[in-house]
């Protein structure tokens, strides 16, 4: 099947994240040291107009392909020397949407050999259909939203989970995602040239309102950490951080700030910094939980032995003798009143 594979310049461009696009630029583009102060800027100038374009979502046309391939490398070292978390995500998620709709595009055995061989997938074709294992398929499904990728909803034979085109291809964009995010939180150092153009992207995205900003009724919701037990305070933070929650995660929180007071207005607030934020179908998924649609059933929170089914309990000693997370900041009332 390799064999079937071109590994050209094309290939490079579409596919930085891939080994073998990392060997390529590794072997044919000379250091940095290498080049002249004029060159320097012409390829800076190139990858930041590029970040720009890709953080806006709009399309991007290459100057030539060298300068596209020279690119990736030293726009991803851009972003990275911001240190801004909320930045490297809007990135993140930008090129897992790009990698799918590339993908989209491609044959059969180009997809197969992009999951196998750069992020060690198990993963088939046979009688006309994707199959990957159900562990590589676990490790990815469960950050995703929709009730579709719930395992029970799929076909699963020989320990292997029938899938499409689109789903496989939203699989690897994810894994796509999940390292460009590794990457950037390792630690690094960056050449000057890298430094000098950070505070010309930190004004870009400031301008152009790349991250979204957290409403203050929101940052005022929670005044003390200490209020949440510790499975909502580490889902709480990891949403307001704007991480891709896992279905799981995001039915906890949802169901537990609604049984707290929040109106559903906060609690799609705090969903709002997710990558793959869709207001319209958050707004009817949180509604529904409280109660104001459908049915008109309102969700409880989960009981401690549902969030550890789902390994989202964060049980330490404050608590012990609770069965729902809702008891517990009730027990801390008590335990502090007893002290005193």
């Amino acid at each position: 099947m390799n064999k079937q594979i071109k590994i050209d310049l094309d290939w490079i461009i579409k596919y930085p994240f891939t080994e073998e696009a990392r060997e390529y630029i590794r072997v044919n583009v000379p250091p940095l040291e290498e080049f002249t102060e004029d060159e320097l800027i012409n390829i800076m100038d190139y990858a930041f107009k590029k970040i720009q374009t890709i953080l806006v979502g709009h399309d991007w046309s290459e100057w030539t392909k060298e300068l596209e391939m020279m690119s990736y490398p030293l726009g991803f070292a851009l972003i990275k020397a911001t240190n801004n978390s909320a930045l490297w995500r809007s990135f993140a998620d930008k090129e897992r949407k790009r990698i799918q709709l590339k993908l989209g595009k491609e044959e059969i055995n180009s997809i197969i050999y992009i999951a196998k061989n750069t992020f060690n997938l198990r993963v088939k074709y046979e009688n006309n259909s994707f199959l990957i294992h159900f562990l590589d398929y676990l490790s990815i499904s469960n950050k995703f939203a929709s009730e579709r990728w719930k395992l029970v909803n799929r076909k699963i034979e020989l320990g292997y989970v029938t899938l499409e085109k689109n789903s496989v291809n939203r699989i690897i964009a994810e894994y796509v995602r999940f390292s460009i995010l590794d990457k950037m939180k390792q630690p690094s150092s960056f050449p000057p040239i890298i430094q000098k153009y950070v505070p010309k992207l930190n004004e870009y995205v400031k301008k152009n309102r790349i991250i979204r900003e957290k409403p203050v009724e929101l940052i005022n919701s929670v005044k003390n950490r200490n209020d949440l037990p510790p499975c909502m305070k580490e889902i709480y933070d990891d949403a307001f951080k704007g991480e891709n929650l896992a279905h799981a995660s995001r039915f906890s929180i949802a169901t537990f700030l609604i049984s707290s007071n929040w109106n559903a207005d906060q609690v799609q607030h705090l969903f709002s910094f997710a990558p793959d934020f869709n207001p319209k179908m958050t707004k009817y998924q949180v509604e529904h939980l409280a109660g104001l649609r459908g049915g008109r059933t309102k969700y409880k929170s989960p009981s401690c032995k549902w969030m550890r089914t789902f390994n989202i309990c964060r049980e330490d000693e404050t608590c012990k003798g609770i069965i729902n997370p809702l008891q517990w900041k009730t027990k801390q009332w008590r335990t502090r009143k007893n002290i005193k």
